[in-house]
C-alpha cells in the first residue's frame, strides 16, 4: 500500500487505512503514558496520540502502539479536535471496528476475518420446527 485511504469521515471522527511511518516514545507522567504514531493521511503527515487510561479495564492504547513498527499497515479510528489527533482504536492484522453513525452502526472489517452467521431458535435441534 503506497497511499493512505480514508474509510470513514464524519464530524470529528476519521477512520483511515495507512502505514506507520514512525513510533514516537511516550511522554508525560511516565514513559508508558503516551505514544505517538507518525502516519500519512494522504495530504499530510500527522502524529496520532495513543493514550493509556488510568482505568485498567480500558484498552491501553499507548502500550499497544509501542508494539508497532515503521512500515506496519493499520486501520486507525481517530478523533480530531483542536488540531490534535487521538487514536482511539486501531487494527493491525485483522478484526473489525464499530463506529456509531448517528445511531446506525458502521462496521469496518479488516484482514482475513471469518464471518459466522449465528442461528437462533426455533431450531430442529432444540425440538422446535418453524411454521
Amino acid at each position: 500500500m503506497s497511499k493512505s485511504r480514508i474509510l470513514y469521515k464524519r464530524d470529528n471522527r476519521i477512520c483511515i487505512l495507512t502505514k506507520v511511518l514512525n513510533v514516537i516514545p511516550g511522554e508525560g507522567r511516565s514513559e508508558d503514558w503516551k505514544t505517538g504514531l507518525l502516519v500519512s493521511t494522504g495530504r499530510q503527515q500527522v502524529i496520532l496520540n495513543c493514550w493509556n487510561s488510568k482505568n485498567p479495564e480500558k484498552p491501553q492504547m499507548a502500550t499497544r502502539a509501542k508494539q508497532l513498527k515503521p512500515g506496519d499497515t493499520i486501520v486507525a479510528l481517530i478523533i480530531a479536535q483542536n488540531g490534535e489527533f487521538s487514536c482511539i482504536a486501531y487494527l493491525k492484522d485483522e478484526g473489525f471496528l464499530s463506529i456509531d453513525n448517528n445511531g446506525y452502526p458502521i462496521f469496518i472489517i479488516y484482514g482475513n476475518v471469518r464471518i459466522c452467521l449465528l442461528y437462533t431458535s426455533p431450531s430442529p435441534r432444540d425440538g422446535a420446527t418453524s411454521r
